[in-house]
């Protein structure tokens, strides 16, 4: 969008949503990590999702449908829960000629506001009272709950130039999804810039590196090629042995491989002779061994040496974009970047469940605790969604979604059987029965830990487990095969 997301596209944006949110009451809030806030909201014409981010790549729009939430909410989302749930949204405010906007809520002739401050810089989420006093805010800022609200003086700065991508005369409805269109291709852009910048940067510290790590072979190499010296040496001091004394820094004898030339032969002082003499055979013994060995290493360190300058040049030589082989070459040659790396990455947050998929591509997910199988079952799954679980034995749950409600086909219902025998105690007996049904049909025990669930009109499925299956399905997940 331009470059950026400024106030002149919030208020492109803002004419839509005055008109489609117009008395839309909240009937949902959930989070996506501590910097995107979603709020779900019933209108006429069914629910509205609005998602907030204020993150540095701050912004504000419609989505076509609602994210899967965490299993355990932040507590300024368990706030807006308490305090807004089944308001009614009776004003939207910008700020003029900033980021900055106010949704003003009434519920029960109570009167509170949700600040959407997207500056970059302070971008935050504050409720506020009636009395204008902070109730909460979703990150740090000059904003402390139990204080009068703070906001950004009106901005004195003279307007930017207008963006060339927004058309005041397009249609009301549709704009936040050509919003969102081009925030998302300007994140990939960003992205792969960021990515290309990160490489670069981390190649010239591998390059740094390896050149030491050459330059020290190098030395190693040069008294590993002296073993034979070392070897002639003790031999002439063994020959001359008459000469050495305790205390001597060199001893000078003639050279009998080189036409009786006098050599001086330097000497610890603190040894006496024969130790000496086995402290030059001890090292020709050890850089004779090593030779082979440094060279293969300093060959090594050379070529790798020359393959991350290769990778360097090439990726210098562009201004804009990524390749993908560009990070698969990095790794081979042992430059990573690390998790989270990413705007898209740093945002997303850990799901509860393990991703596989069957030999025919359907995914299968896997829940990796206790709590996270609550979290499988019954925040990330629907109610047609194929459900899992080892018969008799604590286990993970395991869940095939599914849209149409039409029963999985075989090879999938066996992959994902397979996966709950798996991931069960009972994994190491010779048949396992595992249970399936569809995850309406399955609630929470009353008072029960978390995981533990009482499932009906179940079937039963007995299973042996086949390595090679197991094999095939662990390596579809890149952080589970082994």
């Amino acid at each position: 969008m331009s470059g950026r997301f400024t106030h002149r596209h919030l208020e492109w944006v803002l004419e839509e949503l005055q008109v489609r949110l117009r008395e839309a009451r909240l009937r949902k809030v959930m989070d996506l990590g501590v910097e995107r806030t979603v709020l779900v909201l019933r209108t006429h014409a069914g629910d509205v999702i609005l998602s907030l981010w204020t993150s540095a790549f701050s912004r504000l729009y419609l989505l076509d449908e609602k994210p899967l939430a965490p299993a355990s909410p932040k507590a300024f989302t368990q706030l807006l829960r308490k305090h807004l749930v089944g308001a009614r949204l009776v004003a939207i405010e910008q700020q003029p000629a900033d980021r900055l906007l106010r949704l003003v809520w009434e519920r029960g002739g109570e009167f509170k506001t949700l600040v959407v401050d997207l500056i970059p810089g302070r971008a935050h989420l504050a409720l506020v009272g009636a009395d204008s006093i902070v109730l909460g805010v979703n990150r740090g800022t000059a904003n402390v709950v139990g204080e009068p609200f703070c906001g950004p003086p009106p901005s004195g700065s003279p307007t930017l130039a207008e963006p060339e991508d927004l058309d005041w005369k397009a249609p009301l409805e549709g704009r936040s999804a050509v919003l969102r269109e081009r925030l998302e291709r300007q994140d990939t852009e960003f992205d792969a810039n960021r990515l290309r910048i990160e490489l670069r940067r981390r190649l010239r510290t591998a390059i740094k590196k390896t050149d030491r790590l050459t330059a020290q072979l190098q030395t190693d190499l040069d008294k590993a090629a002296q073993a034979e010296r070392f070897k002639h040496e003790a031999e002439l001091m063994q020959a001359n042995y008459w000469r050495l004394t305790r205390g001597q820094s060199e001893v000078i004898v003639e050279d009998y491989g080189d036409n009786m030339r006098l050599v001086a032969i330097p000497l610890e002082p603190a040894l006496s002779p024969q130790e000496n003499v086995a402290r030059r055979f001890k090292a020709y013994k050890r850089f004779a061994r090593a030779l082979d060995a440094i060279r293969q290493r300093l060959e090594a360190a050379q070529q790798r040496g020359r393959d991350l300058g290769a990778l360097l040049a090439e990726i210098s030589a562009v201004n804009d974009g990524s390749d993908e082989s560009w990070l698969q070459r990095a790794e081979a040659l042992g430059v990573r970047l690390p998790q989270g790396s990413t705007p898209k990455a740093a945002n997303a947050p850990a799901l509860p469940y393990r991703v596989f998929r069957s030999m025919r591509g359907f995914e299968i997910r896997v829940g990796k605790s206790a709590k996270a199988n609550d979290a499988l079952t019954f925040k990330y799954s629907r109610g047609n969604d194929l459900w899992l679980h080892a018969s008799g034995w604590p286990g993970s749950h395991v869940t095939v979604p599914s849209d149409t409600g039409h029963e999985v086909e075989r090879e999938t219902l066996i992959d994902a059987a397979m996966l709950a025998a798996h991931y069960c105690r009972g994994r190491k007996d010779t048949t396992i029965e595992v249970l399936y049904t569809q995850q309406k049909y399955v609630r929470r025990a009353k008072g029960a830990a978390a995981g533990k669930v009482l499932p009906s009109q179940c079937r039963t499925l007995a299973i042996r487990i086949d390595d090679a299956r197991i094999k095939r399905l662990l390596e579809s997940s890149p952080h589970e095969a082994r």
